[in-house]
């Protein structure tokens, strides 16, 4: 069964550094507090994002070790996009791969059980585009990695 996710910095990235319009532009920083996260350049161009903390390890496969934190975009979400949900009867969030058909909505992981709700059960909060380690680098920040699928 897939564990619940915790959200970890309500509202993490109201502060962004800009960004310059160039061919060369560094990686975007975003912070809270003592916290920084750097986006590179192939996510860094969404206005608004979450982040979460991964409490399971149903998705190592991916790449997301358990306690990783995954940067959160809202957008369109397609059938297999690895999205974030939160259940609405008590906020607890479910991550995993998303599926939709006649009502019903499924998040999986891999190689774990699939969990089934009534689209009216549950809110996109949206896409995991990135994914980074809880502890910061040498540097001090914490570096997010795309998420290919």
């Amino acid at each position: 069964m897939i564990e619940k996710c915790s959200i970890v910095f309500a509202g993490i990235l109201r502060k962004r550094s800009g960004r310059k319009d160039s061919a060369a532009q560094m990686p975007i920083k975003i912070y809270d507090g003592d916290l920084e996260l750097v986006l590179p350049e192939e996510i860094a161009n969404y206005d608004d994002y979450q982040v979460v903390r991964i409490k399971n390890s149903h998705l190592v496969a991916m790449g997301i070790q358990k306690d990783s934190l995954a940067v959160v975009v809202e957008e369109t979400i397609k059938r297999g996009d690895l999205v974030v949900l939160t259940e609405i009867q008590d906020d607890s969030i479910v991550c995993g791969f998303c599926d939709y058909f006649a009502g019903i909505v499924s998040i999986s992981g891999i190689n774990s059980e699939t969990l089934l709700f009534k689209t009216e059960e549950v809110r996109v909060v949206g896409k995991i585009i990135g994914v980074g380690n809880s502890e910061p680098a040498r540097d001090g920040k914490i570096h997010i990695r795309p998420i290919e699928i």
